[in-house]
């Protein structure tokens, strides 16, 4: 059961402020649970549980504000230090740097040379093309029926 102490802060809590009626589902096990600690009221551990939540928010957003006034322990560097570490993050920058523009520079010959063997592959195209329609222009100039002087064995 609840102290007296709680039973009193409740009662006094509860003339105090003007109540409305909220209906929630809970879990079987959980009203199980309740009845066990002594708990009979239901609205009256509702409530209970509810303050606490408001409790526990209003301490933790009092420990956030708490943080935010400390100052935060961030080893010093001197001036070397802090200019040592930038020294080393440019050298970083420009060696990556360095690696990129030599891949673009690779990249650009691989399309140049795609595009010449795309080109090569159109002229090659064209000749065959050119070839087959000259070897039909061919046959239908010659006269369909009549035998060559160079055929007559056949």
């Amino acid at each position: 059961m609840p102290e007296e102490s709680q039973k009193n802060q409740i009662s006094s809590f509860q003339e105090s402020c003007k109540q409305t009626k909220c209906s929630a589902l809970i879990p079987d096990n959980l009203l199980v649970n309740l009845k066990e600690a002594g708990f009979e009221n239901r609205a009256e551990a509702i409530r209970l549980g509810l303050e606490c939540l408001l409790n526990e928010s209003i301490s933790d957003s009092q420990k956030s504000l708490m943080n935010l006034n400390e100052i935060p322990k961030t080893p010093y560097k001197t001036p070397k230090e802090s200019l040592k570490n930038q020294w080393e993050s440019i050298g970083i920058l420009k060696a990556r740097n360095e690696e990129l523009e030599s891949h673009n520079k690779s990249l650009k010959r691989e399309l140049e040379q795609a595009t010449q063997d795309k080109e090569d592959l159109k002229a090659t195209y064209n000749n065959y093309f050119m070839q087959v329609q000259t070897l039909i222009n061919k046959k239908a100039i010659e006269a369909p029926g009549q035998k060559k002087w160079w055929r007559f064995w056949g």
